[in-house]
């Protein structure tokens, strides 16, 4: 009977053994869950900040994109409205007071010097007209490929009135802030206006 007991108390204690050990790993399950959870939403905080890493990219692409339009267009000005229809009211609006103008045949550097230029040279061709063939924009400077076509029927900048057409390519390259025109560098052959006039450069 003590044979007995003692086999029914092993069995017994086995059987607690068993339950307790297959018990323990219930805790481990339900701390893996909050784990996984928690790299879920750091997985999602990073997804949210690439969106809006995106979005910046897309906003700056869009500001630069505004502002070369806006830059070409102040620079188409010059071509249309000043050299060709001499609105010269207009160079407070366009050019930035303290502007720095480079030019063949200029003296010096100021925007009032490279005004007056403009002016005496549609004075000399009343019938002036310069054509912008072709705007690049990058960032905020323009290029512009230009042509420049006039009868010289009128006496200006020391050419007398010669009754001869021109017909002039250049090339221009203005610098902007704001809308506005800082710094401009002007190429073209200079010989070859006066050679075309049939006069010698009287800037030499």
């Amino acid at each position: 009977m003590k044979k007995i007991n003692a086999v029914c108390l092993l069995m017994t204690m086995c059987c607690g053994l068993a339950l307790v050990a297959w018990s323990q790993p219930q805790p481990m399950a339900s701390k893996a869950r909050p784990e996984a959870d928690d790299k879920d939403k750091n997985k999602n905080k990073d997804k949210d900040k690439d969106k809006d890493k995106d979005k910046d990219k897309d906003k700056d692409k869009n500001r630069g994109e505004h502002d070369q339009d806006r830059n070409k267009q102040v620079v188409r000005q010059v071509f249309d409205d000043l050299f060709s229809r001499g609105r010269y009211d207009l160079v407070d609006k366009i050019y930035s007071p303290n502007c720095v103008v480079h030019s063949p045949g200029l003296k010096g550097t100021s925007l009032n010097e490279a005004v007056e230029e403009g002016k005496s040279f549609r004075m000399a061709a009343p019938d002036l007209k310069m054509t912008a063939d072709r705007i690049d924009a990058r960032g905020d400077i323009v290029t512009v490929e230009w042509t420049a076509r006039g009868k010289n029927t009128g006496r200006g900048d020391g050419i007398p009135a010669t009754g001869k057409s021109v017909h002039i390519r250049g090339r221009s390259t203005f610098k902007l802030a704001d809308g506005k025109i800082t710094e401009v560098t002007n190429n073209y052959d200079q010989n070859e206006l006066f050679k075309q006039l049939g006069i010698n450069n009287p800037r030499k």
